[in-house]
């Protein structure tokens, strides 16, 4: 009886999961031998499902996770960034609800690059796996050193991600005046959804609206391209990209820190599953001690994790 309930578990999986309108905690996860995993397919680093010898470096640190607890790793791709913080239509990092997302019906935690912020502490327990520095990035051409070179310039930002509302404190703090133009994905290219010119005086913040789906990797061919001038992503992210990819590698190049305060990036869950958090916590620890993790690390990027960390600190 008790394997025909594991089977039954595993083989309805996200429908089950959503019926139960609650996230799982490690009982009814362990008891039906699968765990479900949220990912956004954003090649070497997050998910990169066309790829057998180099699926992710999130990808295979999930799946260690997995066979550490004798569980069968099941991907639920996630289109939108925003789709991790929303709640019955509603973008809780925007309103500041608290209230556990939804997506947390249909999976047990997130593979993710999520930058740990107190907001975002408030909705789901984030795992912290690695230290960060958000970065400034654009084209070799035309490299930018301080903040006041970016007036005139188009910024490339996601409304729903993290860059954005930092962006904006540290212009405001600046008293660097931007105004905000908002964009849309058509086909590989970036449309204004109003009629807009540059302003030569302030800083010109092209928006993918939250409400939209966008391909958050694409952000990289957009600046390669010159839809815009320079865009914000982690250290970690621009170092996958720049390593993974021999076109970027010779057009685009890392700037100057967004501020001076070094993040960590994490994994997510319910704060409802205490016991699976748990869980994740301690194999994280053990990952990155049993220097596993340094040598993914290095296969997907080239540097080692003590590396990595002595780049993190000598740009910051």
């Amino acid at each position: 009886m008790k394997l025909l309930f594991r089977y039954v578990l595993g083989f309805f999986g996200v429908g089950l999961l959503a019926l139960s309108g609650m996230a799982r905690d490690w009982d009814e996860i362990a008891a039906s031998g699968v765990i479900h995993v949220g990912m956004r397919d954003l090649s070497s680093l997050a998910r990169d499902s066309n790829s057998k010898e180099y699926p992710s470096f999130l990808y295979e640190m999930a799946e260690a996770f997995a066979a550490e607890n004798g569980l069968r790793l099941e991907v639920h791709s996630v289109d939108s960034f925003a789709k991790y913080w929303t709640k019955e239509g509603e973008i809780l990092t925007q309103t500041g609800r608290v209230a556990t997302p939804d997506i947390y019906n249909a999976i047990d935690f997130a593979a993710e690059a999520f930058t740990v912020t107190s907001s975002r502490q408030k909705l789901v327990h984030l795992s912290p796996y690695i230290e960060n520095v958000e970065l400034f990035f654009g084209t070799t051409d035309a490299p930018l050193r301080e903040y006041k070179d970016l007036i005139g310039k188009r910024v490339l930002l996601y409304e729903s991600m993290s860059f954005y509302p930092v962006l904006k404190a540290e212009l405001e703090a600046r008293g660097i005046p931007y105004e905000i133009v908002y964009i849309h994905q058509k086909e590989d290219a970036v449309v204004m959804l109003t009629p807009h010119v540059d302003k030569k005086e302030k800083v010109n913040l092209y928006l993918f609206p939250a409400s939209e789906t966008t391909d958050g990797k694409l952000v990289y061919h957009y600046i390669a391209k010159k839809f815009a001038d320079v865009s914000i992503n982690d250290s970690l992210g621009i170092i996958f990209r720049l390593f993974s990819n021999s076109y970027y590698t010779q057009n685009l190049r890392p700037y100057f820190p967004v501020n001076a305060t070094r993040t960590e990036l994490a994994w997510g869950s319910s704060h409802e599953s205490r016991v699976l958090n748990e869980k994740i916590d301690a194999f994280i620890e053990r990952y990155k001690n049993s220097g596993i993790f340094s040598r993914q690390l290095e296969r997907y990027t080239g540097m080692s994790f003590g590396d990595y960390k002595a780049l993190v600190e000598m740009i910051e």
